[in-house]
């Protein structure tokens, strides 16, 4: 959870690099899928659809102020 939260921030501080970063990151870890059985489906099932989520939110709705974390 404090990976995908420092992602956000990341992208909200600094969206241009960091998209760059998540795209070529998921890139790397289809790429890699095939390592292992368990590590293609956690890939696949938990990894790819959290970071497409996270990457289909545009800037305003990547916040992490206190308030929204909870």
């Amino acid at each position: 959870e404090l990976a995908w939260r420092a992602l956000a921030w990341v992208l909200e501080t600094h969206p241009a690099p960091a998209r760059r970063a998540a795209v070529a990151l998921r890139s790397a870890l289809t790429r890699d899928e095939a390592s292992s059985p368990l590590r293609a489906q956690v890939i696949e099932q938990v990894v790819t659809p959290c970071l497409d989520a996270l990457l289909a939110r545009g800037p305003a709705t990547v916040s992490l102020r206190s308030e929204a974390i909870g």
